[in-house]
């Protein structure tokens, strides 16, 4: 007996195997996305764990405003939890290529297993003065090889040898550096303030008599999963951060006493020495990385779990459709004497099956298909040659799990429904539903125009009112996770698009050297305006401040003191709701994001720390800004709440000509300015955030086609278990002399119906579901336009339906294969 009930279930599988196929590819597809998306982010972070831990990556990066000394170097060596610490050089300059000039920073060649040690792609490392390590990516995009000679300039009025023995190099390798993960790079002083790319050069070549900067590598085991354990990382790193700047104090007061001492005390205006501290966040290639792959942890969360329970619901229904069709099966199996236990575990593991083996395809490919995907994607932006991607086994274990408990609770739950009755009643199929009037039906004038063939179409829908029900939530669903794509898509390219078209109105930012009074920001001023590509000019005060309420430790925002409130439309819009803001003598601006986390709104009263010094500020008004935090205010309230008379340190410009040459030759007449530091350029910012962004569109895309596959999978399913289930109606409809096409219309225009009831549903539910993955999917400091392009709820709808036609034309063939006698045979 056990032998036969073991073929059985190999009986059932053979006999049913398109279905069991069906369910197979839905958990496969449902676990491989749940795994898959999950994995990336820890993915992406273990990845670039390991390339830092290779190379030796600094934890603390100093720079002294006179350089570093070798005694500096023997003191932070003598802290506790001191690895190793290195001075180094560096300095920018510019690269004469062609008519155009790229700015690049030249770096000291660290020691050999030293901190921020260099991977060569190409080549071998420079052995003498003039030769030079160039970075893989800038080599590629300016047509360099190796082998070829670059000159290098200082960018500005003063000579590049009196900082370097030469100025001219040969190109021995191409290289990447931990130090440059990302393509965007910190403004420069140098050129037009864009950095290109880096070199690497041997540090005698330098002249300096002390070091332009520190590097530091903490003895912390944290320091190796600094991505993947964020949170213990800086846990332990900023007790010692702590400790470098008490050490940072003695030091420059020791180097102050120095050169006194080496001055004979003419030291007029000499101002005392001082450290930057910097950490791993303060690099934007290792704070960008961080962003990016904490975006898609939050992304990762949301999308593949919805993604999941739409495959689940589907593969249960399956599972529940089986069982009540195998009702006869069942009953025979009960007559016969086989136990409830026995006949539950045929069907228990019939579903086992089916999602162990799902289970098993599904790991296997979405482990090693969606990681590689993405970090591909965002290969484009970091420059880390490692890729991880292992099968994770938690995740697998938990997809798994969740996907067999689906399946078997299903089989197990139905097939208990069906064993309450009676072997005699089992056997015989269950009798028809009683009919009733459907809705449409109590509408006498349009009921009385439909044609027969249309009226039994409405009764057929709304009679199976559970098939109705799965098959329009079942398509809803997959609609939903379409248009959750397309609307995280939209999201992007609307936020992009209102931040640098609508907000920021601007052409150039200017940061300066020194902090300005009126008088000298007016003298500025005409130096600047001297330039004809600049039209007009506006002088800001903007630092980096804290901002909080009662109750919370605050938000790290960038305050800007904006000097002409009449002007300011001009260079930053600020709006909300499509409405100007004022900035007004009574209050600051506030950004939407800002007020949102700290849960203000216009009346209240916000607490900023500004330099160290706090003060009440309060809320006028609350403005749209889709990329950091930013508090606005006027000169005139700045002085109020801080009592300090404002200085200026840099300012914003309008141009009259943005193209890539004018906007060159204007950063260049700039870098001759001393009281100019640093020049960048809207368009050189929109550039960055759209390669951001652009990785990001990649990762959505996947998301929609594996949306689209599993729409396509599920529509499949259900159309399928709709003709299974209705054999013999189907058989006797063919005997009253319907030929093969007007069944398979018959059946269709269901099919249709159900399918534009499922989009119009899953239109609004894709609509709440975008809400809530875009809420998921914003950092701290980012804000996403809630809005979803026309066009792609058509496509959402025109895929959907497109997807539904196919299928429909899939399943001919199962119309010609109806057996006729079927409707003939006795019910009893």
């Amino acid at each position: 007996m056990k032998k036969t009930f073991i073929k059985n279930i190999f009986r059932d599988v053979k006999k049913t195997i398109s279905r069991f196929i069906s369910i197979v590819i839905i958990i496969a597809i449902g676990v491989s996305f749940y795994g898959g998306i999950r994995a990336t982010s820890p993915d992406m972070k273990r990845s670039a764990d390991l390339y830092l831990k290779d190379s030796n990556f600094m934890d603390f990066k100093i720079i002294g405003t006179m350089g570093i000394t070798d005694d500096d170097i023997d003191a932070v060596s003598n802290l506790k939890s001191i690895s190793s610490v290195e001075g180094a050089y560096s300095l920018d300059a510019v690269v004469e290529q062609g008519e155009t000039g790229l700015v690049v920073n030249i770096n000291s060649l660290p020691k050999e297993d030293g901190i921020n040690t260099i991977t060569i792609v190409e080549g071998s490392k420079p052995k003498n003065d003039n030769e030079i390590v160039v970075e893989e990516r800038f080599l590629k995009e300016n047509s360099l090889s190796i082998g070829d000679t670059i000159k290098l300039n200082s960018g500005n009025k003063t000579d590049i040898k009196d900082k370097l023995r030469n100025n001219e190099f040969k190109i021995v390798a191409s290289a990447q550096s931990p130090l440059y993960l990302s393509i965007n790079r910190q403004l420069s002083s140098v050129g037009n303030g864009t950095v290109k790319g880096f070199v690497y050069i041997l540090p005698e070549v330098f002249k300096s008599s002390v070091y332009t900067e520190m590097y530091i590598k903490a003895d912390y085991e944290e320091a190796d999963t600094s991505f993947y354990k964020n949170n213990d990382y800086k846990h332990v790193i900023d007790d010692l951060n702590q400790e470098i700047e008490i050490l940072g104090e003695e030091q420059s007061s020791n180097r102050y006493d120095e050169i006194i001492k080496a001055s004979y005390g003419q030291t007029q205006g000499l101002l005392k020495p001082q450290w930057y501290i910097f950490d791993r966040d303060d690099n934007v290639g290792y704070k960008g990385y961080s962003e990016d792959s904490t975006r898609i942890d939050t992304i990762g969360k949301v999308f593949p779990l919805i993604f999941f329970l739409v495959a689940a619901l589907v593969s249960l229904t399956t599972i529940t459709r089986m069982v009540q069709e195998n009702r006869t099966e069942i009953g025979t199996f009960k007559a016969l004497g086989y136990p409830k236990v026995a006949i539950v575990s045929h069907y228990l593991l019939y579903g086992l099956f089916a999602s162990v083996l799902g289970s098993l395809i599904g790991i296997s490919f979405g482990f090693k298909t969606y990681p590689p995907i993405i970090m591909s994607a965002y290969g484009e932006m970091y420059a880390i040659p490692i890729k991880l991607t292992p099968v994770i086994l938690s995740l697998s274990i938990e997809a798994s799990l969740l996907a067999i408990a689906f399946t078997t609770i299903s089989a197990i739950a139905a097939t208990i429904e069906e064993l309450r009755e009676v072997p005699a009643s089992l056997i015989r199929p269950k009798p028809p539903k009683v009919g009733k009037k459907i809705f449409l039906e109590r509408i006498n004038f349009i009921w009385r125009r439909l044609k027969f063939t249309r009226k039994v179409t409405a009764r057929n829908i709304f009679r199976y009112k559970q098939r109705l029900l799965m098959t329009v939530i079942g398509i809803a669903a997959c609609t939903g996770l379409m248009l959750t794509g397309f609307g995280v898509k939209s999201s992007i390219d609307v936020s992009l698009r209102r931040q640098f078209d609508k907000i920021y109105k601007y052409d150039m930012q200017t940061l300066l050297n020194t902090k300005l009074n009126d008088e000298e920001k007016t003298k500025l001023n005409d130096k600047v305006l001297r330039d004809n590509n600049i039209e007009s000019t506006l002088f800001t005060y903007t630092t980096n401040g804290t901002v909080s309420d009662d109750s919370s430790s605050g938000e790290d925002a960038y305050i800007m003191v904006l000097d002409n409130d009449e002007n300011v439309g001009e260079y930053i819009n600020l709006i909300m709701d499509d409405e100007t803001v004022t900035l007004e003598d009574e209050g600051v601006i506030l950004t939407k994001k800002l007020s949102k986390l700290l849960g203000k709104k216009v009346g209240d009263t916000v607490e900023i720390t500004i330099n160290d010094k706090k003060a009440e500020a309060k809320v006028s008004a609350v403005t749209e800004q889709y990329m950091q935090h930013f508090v606005y205010m006027s000169p005139k309230y700045y002085e109020e709440i801080t009592g300090e008379n404002l200085a200026y340190n840099s300012f914003y410009a309008l141009l009259n000509s943005n193209s890539s040459a004018d906007e060159e030759k204007t950063s260049n007449l700039l870098s001759d300015v001393d009281e100019i530091n640093s020049t960048s350029f809207n368009t050189n910012l929109q550039e960055e955030y759209s390669k951001n962004m652009n990785s990001l569109t990649t990762v959505v895309i996947v998301l929609i086609i594996s949306a689209g596959l599993l729409a396509f999978v599920v529509i499949y399913n259900l159309t399928n278990i709709n003709i299974s289930e209705r054999k013999r109606e189907l058989a006797t409809i063919k005997v009253l002399g319907f030929y093969n096409n007007e069944l398979a219309s018959y059946i269709y225009k269901e099919n249709i119906i159900l399918t534009i009831i499922g989009i119009v549903a899953g239109i609004f539910m894709g609509i709440a579901m975008n809400n809530f993955v875009l809420a998921s999917a914003e950092t701290t400091t980012m804000l996403m336009a809630r809005v979803i392009k026309t066009q792609y709820f058509f496509f959402s709808a025109l895929l959907t339906l497109v997807f539904s036609l196919i299928v429909n034309l899939a399943m001919y063939n199962k119309f010609k294969k109806i057996d006729m006698v079927e409707s003939l045979k006795s019910a009893e």
